[in-house]
């Protein structure tokens, strides 16, 4: 099952990648060939299945989305934080 969060704003670029950081995250810029605009970043635990893949749209829209064959339960929990923290950012 697709988890997709609606679109998010508040975090900055740096700030995202800070936070992966931090959480001791892989993190991994991906271009998007739909979206030249876009900013896509792929999130994975540094062991383990899964993959969070965050979007930033228009550089003030963030996605964040766990598709059903990159789905595991760290991605889902990661996904679930990530909302929070992008969200709450001030």
């Amino acid at each position: 099952m697709d988890a997709v969060c609606g679109l998010l704003e508040a975090m900055s670029v740096e700030d995202f990648l800070a936070l992966c950081r931090t959480a001791g995250w892989n993190v991994v810029e991906h271009p998007l060939k739909s979206r030249p605009d876009a900013r896509h970043w792929h999130v994975r635990a540094p062991i383990g299945p899964g993959t969070v893949e965050v979007t930033l749209l228009l550089g003030t829209k963030w996605s964040i989305e766990v598709r059903t064959n990159r789905s595991s339960t760290w991605a889902e929990a990661t996904a679930a934080e990530l909302r929070v923290q992008i969200s709450h950012e001030p």
